[in-house]
């Protein structure tokens, strides 16, 4: 056979593009300069599927704002392309934001494996109207599904995490194949459910993967985490010791964790006891779908427990990060439903302090050892391992997976780096390597393969109450400057020939302490009142009430070094 034969059937195995299929679009809106807001848009010509749609939690949380949703301003014009919203895992960082903006995307079906719809279920049926809407759009998938959502195919694999029933998703179209892992580990000797599914992987990757999309969380950390099978044995070892109470505070997403806790406690003949309402929910549900199957007498309310020797109580509760309103930062600081922590007491906290908790977790622990509890945490011993993959277990799905084009997620922009970094180290090449940010839109096929095209403005948006969204940079800084110096609100009671009728009348909170503070609240009245005759030949009550704003701000950090709100209100008899 000459040269010119074997050339031709070169370029004949190549992929040939038809003229009418469109590329596959990718666009994160969360997810990829943060942990958490997770929410992946997949779009092929007049269809639309998106992966997850989590919460993140804002380091404004003191200034009233309660989570951080992805913008959906991109699905919002396009909500008739959309086919369906597929959810990896249920934990907040995937669900969280359904229930924020279902009803802007106009209630599409939502799928995902049934510990997961369950729990969304949970969380939005406090929103009556949204639940009612969505009743019947939830749909259970299991691993063998295969679900038909206009051009695209998806299945699904299971992995490793730290909830039940986590799935991966392989999606279809006919110009690319993506891969999303959602959040993953490999763990061969996991609690109560099977190890990842290794041979379906492996038959992905040899079926071919354009583009994976896998979960960057721990890309910083080498080898692998230790097995949840590890951490039961120390929480045995530990539970078995303790000659009294032993409160058990962790997660209440952390199923697996509850469940080896649960078998600890029916061996070793404690009663359990649940405190949090999180917690009470997530264990409610595993129960019901069979994932955890409660003796009946072993769970009693919290209100019991001093019916019970100290020797055969297990209390398992929230609040290991030391959140003010949580179970266990309750017991430390005060009683919770007349359950009070003292000496004898062993308290594990079986979860690693997040980054920004530290100081309200050691005020915890403080507030603990002061009734004369004994605190166990992770740095003690591996009471807590991450349901996050290292950088092993990323060297693994990369192997498994084979992927021509590698984007990762699920993390800061350093982390993405990070595991880009490992992704080379494995042999995907830097140029197929994309590092995005919200709003990116990644665009590509099997032909000629993926590369981020362009980026529109994606900043998350903050829920306040049941406000999403309308609370904005302006309104945050108003809100830091009430928290950090309180406010001043200066009331003028003006007649119909503009005169005062009184001096001006300073009321402040937040600012000074009045009682002690008159000369200073006289001196800003006396001021006002000058200010306002001088500004008052035109009386343009913008003007001045501006004018008596700014010059009073002055004086008051002149006298004080304070910035609190100042706030006049003219008010005319």
């Amino acid at each position: 056979m000459d040269n010119t034969n074997k050339e031709n059937k070169k370029i004949d195995s190549k992929p040939v593009r038809k003229p009418s299929i469109p590329k596959l679009r990718i666009i994160p809106l969360g997810g990829v300069e943060e942990i958490g807001i997770n929410c992946t848009v997949y779009e092929y010509g007049n269809d639309i599927v998106v992966a997850d749609m989590g919460l993140g939690f804002s380091e404004f949380d003191y200034y009233g704002i309660d989570a951080v949703v992805p913008d959906i301003k991109y699905l919002t014009g396009k909500k008739n392309k959309i086919r369906g919203i597929v959810i990896t895992h249920g934990h907040l960082d995937h669900i969280g934001a359904l229930a924020y903006h279902l009803e802007s995307l106009g209630y599409p079906n939502v799928y995902g494996s049934l510990f997961t719809i369950e729990l969304i279920k949970a969380k939005i049926e406090e929103k009556t109207e949204v639940f009612k809407q969505m009743k019947d759009k939830f749909k259970v998938v299991e691993e063998n599904t295969k679900l038909k959502l206009g051009s695209f195919m998806i299945e699904f694999f299971h992995v490793n995490h730290s909830i039940p029933q986590c799935l991966g998703l392989y999606i279809q179209t006919p110009s690319a194949r993506a891969v999303h892992t959602g959040d993953f580990k490999f763990d061969n000797s996991p609690i109560n459910e099977p190890v990842a599914n290794y041979s379906k992987i492996v038959e992905i990757g040899r079926r071919g993967v354009d583009i994976l999309l896998a979960d960057s969380t721990n890309s910083l950390k080498k080898g692998h985490p230790i097995s949840e099978s590890e951490v039961a044995k120390n929480l045995e070892d530990i539970i078995e010791r303790a000659e009294g109470r032993v409160i058990v505070g962790t997660f209440s997403g952390l199923v697996g964790r509850l469940y080896q806790l649960l078998e600890i406690a029916k061996r070793h003949n404690r009663k359990v006891a649940i405190a949090g309402y999180s917690m009470n929910q997530t264990l409610r549900i595993a129960q019901e779908i069979g994932y955890i199957k409660i003796p009946q007498g072993l769970i009693i309310p919290v209100q019991e427990i001093y019916r019970h020797p100290p020797e055969k109580v297990l209390v398992l509760t929230t609040g290991a990060q030391g959140e003010p309103d949580a179970a266990l930062t309750k017991m430390a600081s005060e009683d919770y439903k007349g359950f009070e922590l003292h000496k004898g007491d062993t308290i594990i906290i079986s979860a690693k302090t997040i980054p920004g908790n530290d100081r309200a977790v050691q005020t915890m622990v403080d507030n603990i050892t002061r009734r004369g509890a004994a605190v166990v945490q992770v740095e003690d011993m591996d009471l807590f391992t991450s349901g996050h993959g290292y950088q092993e277990d990323q060297k693994i799905m990369l192997n498994l997976i084979k992927p021509k084009f590698f984007m990762p997620v699920h993390g800061y922009q350093y982390f993405l780096r990070a595991h880009g970094n490992t992704a080379q180290s494995v042999g995907v090449k830097e140029s197929n390597i994309l590092i995005s940010q919200r709003g990116s839109i990644i665009e590509g096929d099997k032909f000629g393969g993926f590369k981020i095209t362009k980026k529109f403005n994606c900043e998350p948006l903050l829920v306040s109450g049941s406000g999403v969204g309308d609370v904005g940079t302006t309104v945050l800084q108003e809100r830091e400057q009430l928290a950090s110096y309180g406010i001043v609100i200066i009331n003028l009671m003006i007649d119909k020939e503009r005169k005062l009728v009184r001096p001006p009348f300073i009321l402040t909170k937040g600012f000074v302490y009045v009682k002690s503070s008159q000369e200073l609240l006289d001196l800003l009245s006396q001021t006002v009142e000058k200010i306002y005759y001088a500004s008052s030949a035109d009386f343009d009550t913008t003007i001045i009430k501006d004018k008596i704003s700014k010059d009073i701000s002055k004086l008051v950090f002149k006298e004080t070094e304070r910035e609190p709100i100042v706030m006049p209100i003219l008010n005319f008899i």
